[in-house]
């Protein structure tokens, strides 16, 4: 049965769109050690991430199943801090090579979702978009589109909890609950899908982290 948020909100009968495929963890040891980079295991990659995000770093997130659609709904994604204007700046000139102006989706916890958009409709695969409430523009600026329109992934538990565990990390830490959300992949590229495109990609983008299954992957210091 459909979760309801009041009697404005309902999620979709189908509310996930992990269809794609997915790779063992060996699959992505593997990958890892045959780029040569840097990495640890971590106890709690959602936590590890959430806390990196809130340090302003930009990471590349690569989870379970890859999302069977056009967007990044938290397991192919490239993930910052939505606070920050200047990391929206940073994202499009530097690591996805467009125009500055250009607008990206975030997750937001499902509960939180009146607080930022209104009026408020279904959002379960970051497709609609809604005006952004005040509260977005000051919280979360960096997601807001130059109209004043936000295009939101509502996230809970039961749909992607490893996902719904990261923003739950950055809400207790920063009292924000979303991330900015866009999709894992070079400007002109498709999104990444094998572990071995996630770290080819990481290797030639100027993200700070990639997140891969429990690895922390990271480049050696120059």
């Amino acid at each position: 049965m459909a979760r309801r948020l009041g009697d404005d909100i309902q999620l979709s009968k189908s509310n996930t769109a992990y269809f794609a495929p997915e790779f063992t963890d060996e699959q992505v040891l593997s990958a890892i050690l045959n780029s040569g980079l840097n990495f640890t295991r971590q106890s709690d990659i959602a936590l590890y991430a959430a806390e990196k995000i809130a340090a302003k770093k930009i990471i590349g997130w690569y989870q379970g199943k890859m999302e069977g659609g056009p967007r990044a709904l938290g397991n192919r994604s490239i993930l910052a801090d939505p606070r920050d204007i200047k990391i929206k700046d940073k994202i499009n000139t530097s690591i996805k090579n467009r125009e500055r102006w250009r607008p990206f989706g975030l997750t937001i916890l499902f509960e939180h979702v009146p607080n930022y958009i209104c009026p408020v409709g279904p959002a379960d695969f970051m497709i609609v978009t809604y005006q952004a409430t005040e509260r977005a523009r000051k919280d979360i600026p960096a997601t807001v589109h130059i109209d004043g329109t936000v295009r939101p992934q509502a996230i809970c538990k039961d749909t992607n909890s490893i996902f719904h565990s990261l923003i739950s990390h950055f809400y207790r830490k920063t009292g924000v609950p979303a991330v900015l959300n866009t999709i894992y992949n070079k400007n002109n590229e498709p999104i990444v899908c094998t572990p071995e495109d996630a770290v080819r990609s990481f290797c030639s983008m100027p993200l700070d982290i990639l997140c891969i299954g429990n690895y922390a992957v990271t480049k050696s210091e120059r």
